[in-house]
């Protein structure tokens, strides 16, 4: 319960399956040396968190002495996780050299990606989205020249949507804001 008499320390890595509850976490623990008793976490977990607690997919690099308190929160946060890839994207790649590769670096579904650049979806975030933009008709994807080239990190198994927001968070920075100073 308190991460004590687990044998020496060491770091374990653990890997989180998308929409992992509590009873697939403890199992994977157990498995990875992190808890010494499936029965107890998952008591644990059940009396002082919600019913619905979810965890955050990914791989974690952590401990195997740290508490069940101190797991729960760990396995929560996106910034723990060790599962990320650095990809640099240069300029005059399209949006389907983009794609080819996010997917080779397992980010997310390359078909779910072109969906999205040509939706609707970040109109009404991006002001710059429905402003001065080409007509559609003028390219392939709506979403072509606002994925600003740049160095990224990503997390694999990212949704693509988040992977969107961030190319066009930055767009939004380095042509807007830093225009300002």
């Amino acid at each position: 319960l308190l991460g004590r008499n687990r044998g020496e320390e060491e770091k374990v890595i653990i890997k989180v399956p998308q929409d992992a509850n509590v009873d697939e976490l403890a199992d994977i623990l157990h498995e990875n040396g992190a808890i010494s008793s499936e029965r107890y976490f998952k008591l644990y977990a059940k009396m002082t968190k919600d019913d619905d607690i979810m965890f955050t997919q990914g791989s974690y690099e952590m401990m195997n002495n740290m508490d069940y308190e101190a797991i729960i929160n760990y396995l929560q946060s996106n910034a723990n996780r060790v599962d990320t890839v650095e990809i640099r994207f240069t300029e005059g790649m399209t949006i389907l050299e983009i794609a080819d590769k996010l997917e080779e670096n397992k980010v997310c579904d390359k078909e779910e990606f072109l969906s999205l650049c040509n939706s609707d979806e970040f109109d009404e975030d991006f002001t710059f989205l429905s402003s001065g933009r080409p007509k559609v008709s003028q390219t392939y994807y709506k979403l072509e020249g606002y994925l600003f080239p740049d160095t990224y990190e990503f997390y694999q198994g990212e949704k693509a949507t988040t992977t969107i927001y961030r190319f066009l968070n930055n767009y939004e920075v380095r042509m807007y804001y830093t225009k300002q100073r």
